[in-house]
Protein backbone atom coordinates (compact mmCIF):
# COMPACT_ATOMS: atom_id res chain seq x y z
CA UNK A 1 0.00 0.00 0.00
CA UNK A 2 1.35 3.42 -0.97
CA UNK A 3 0.88 6.27 1.50
CA UNK A 4 0.57 9.91 0.46
CA UNK A 5 0.55 12.89 2.80
CA UNK A 6 -0.37 16.50 2.31
CA UNK A 7 0.43 19.37 4.64
CA UNK A 8 -2.72 20.74 6.24
CA UNK A 9 -1.02 23.51 8.24
CA UNK A 10 2.36 24.68 9.49
CA UNK A 11 2.74 26.75 12.63
CA UNK A 12 4.70 27.70 15.72
CA UNK A 13 3.27 25.81 18.69
CA UNK A 14 1.34 28.19 20.96
CA UNK A 15 1.55 28.35 24.74
CA UNK A 16 4.72 26.33 25.24
CA UNK A 17 5.73 28.46 28.21
CA UNK A 18 2.56 27.36 30.09
CA UNK A 19 3.14 23.62 29.73
CA UNK A 20 5.91 20.99 29.83
CA UNK A 21 7.91 21.84 26.68
CA UNK A 22 10.96 23.13 28.52
CA UNK A 23 11.15 19.94 30.61
CA UNK A 24 11.69 17.82 27.50
CA UNK A 25 13.37 20.42 25.26
CA UNK A 26 16.47 18.28 24.72
CA UNK A 27 14.32 15.30 23.63
CA UNK A 28 12.56 17.27 20.90
CA UNK A 29 14.00 17.33 17.38
CA UNK A 30 12.76 17.77 13.83
CA UNK A 31 10.70 14.75 12.86
CA UNK A 32 9.51 14.05 16.41
CA UNK A 33 5.88 12.96 16.34
CA UNK A 34 3.42 14.65 18.70
CA UNK A 35 0.05 13.28 19.76
CA UNK A 36 -2.95 15.35 18.65
CA UNK A 37 -5.56 15.74 21.40
CA UNK A 38 -8.89 17.45 20.67
CA UNK A 39 -10.10 19.62 23.58
CA UNK A 40 -13.69 20.42 22.59
CA UNK A 41 -14.51 21.35 26.21
CA UNK A 42 -11.73 23.98 26.37
CA UNK A 43 -13.31 27.14 27.83
CA UNK A 44 -10.87 29.47 26.03
CA UNK A 45 -11.21 28.00 22.53
CA UNK A 46 -13.85 25.48 21.37
CA UNK A 47 -11.51 24.41 18.52
CA UNK A 48 -8.53 23.82 20.84
CA UNK A 49 -6.03 21.14 19.88
CA UNK A 50 -3.42 20.14 22.45
CA UNK A 51 -0.13 18.60 21.32
CA UNK A 52 1.62 16.14 23.63
CA UNK A 53 4.91 14.25 23.58
CA UNK A 54 5.11 10.67 24.85
CA UNK A 55 8.44 9.90 26.52
CA UNK A 56 9.36 6.47 27.74
CA UNK A 57 12.39 4.64 29.05
CA UNK A 58 11.72 0.89 28.91
CA UNK A 59 14.94 0.11 30.80
CA UNK A 60 13.56 1.65 33.96
CA UNK A 61 9.87 1.15 33.18
CA UNK A 62 8.88 4.81 32.94
CA UNK A 63 6.44 6.27 30.46
CA UNK A 64 5.13 9.82 30.68
CA UNK A 65 3.08 12.19 28.55
CA UNK A 66 4.17 15.85 28.40
CA UNK A 67 1.91 18.69 27.30
CA UNK A 68 3.87 20.72 24.76
CA UNK A 69 1.35 23.37 23.68
CA UNK A 70 -1.46 24.06 21.23
CA UNK A 71 -2.14 24.42 17.54
CA UNK A 72 -2.62 28.21 17.22
CA UNK A 73 -6.13 29.59 16.75
CA UNK A 74 -5.41 30.89 13.26
CA UNK A 75 -5.20 27.33 11.92
CA UNK A 76 -6.93 25.04 14.43
CA UNK A 77 -10.52 25.18 13.10
CA UNK A 78 -9.97 22.95 10.01
CA UNK A 79 -8.02 20.44 12.12
CA UNK A 80 -10.74 20.42 14.80
CA UNK A 81 -13.41 19.89 12.12
CA UNK A 82 -11.55 16.91 10.65
CA UNK A 83 -11.12 15.36 14.10
CA UNK A 84 -14.80 15.92 14.92
CA UNK A 85 -15.67 14.15 11.65
CA UNK A 86 -13.65 11.09 12.71
CA UNK A 87 -10.45 11.71 10.71
CA UNK A 88 -7.99 11.75 13.63
CA UNK A 89 -6.38 8.49 12.50
CA UNK A 90 -5.46 10.19 9.20
CA UNK A 91 -3.72 13.18 10.85
CA UNK A 92 -0.19 13.35 12.17
CA UNK A 93 1.80 16.14 13.76
CA UNK A 94 5.58 16.29 13.47
CA UNK A 95 8.07 18.88 14.61
CA UNK A 96 9.81 20.70 11.76
CA UNK A 97 12.22 23.02 13.58
CA UNK A 98 13.42 23.48 17.16
CA UNK A 99 15.35 26.58 18.16
CA UNK A 100 18.56 26.01 20.13
CA UNK A 101 17.34 27.99 23.11
CA UNK A 102 13.91 27.53 24.70
CA UNK A 103 11.59 30.51 24.22
CA UNK A 104 8.01 31.29 23.19
CA UNK A 105 8.53 30.83 19.43
CA UNK A 106 10.94 27.93 19.63
CA UNK A 107 8.97 24.93 18.34
CA UNK A 108 7.72 24.74 14.76
CA UNK A 109 5.41 21.95 13.62
CA UNK A 110 3.13 20.79 10.86
CA UNK A 111 0.01 18.70 10.69
CA UNK A 112 -0.24 16.42 7.70
CA UNK A 113 -3.16 14.39 6.45
CA UNK A 114 -2.52 10.87 5.18
CA UNK A 115 -4.38 9.08 2.42
CA UNK A 116 -3.79 5.41 1.73
CA UNK A 117 -3.96 4.02 -1.79
CA UNK A 118 -3.90 0.38 -2.71
CA UNK A 119 -1.27 -0.21 -5.33
CA UNK A 120 -2.14 -2.38 -8.33
CA UNK A 121 -0.16 -5.57 -8.64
Amino acid sequence: MKQETKTLCTFVIAGINYHDAFEVWNCLMPGTKLKIVRESNNTHDPDAILLTFDWSNPEIGISEEFKIGYVPRYCNEPVATLIDMGWLDFLECRLTEIDNEPHDNGIHAEIRIRRNHETAL
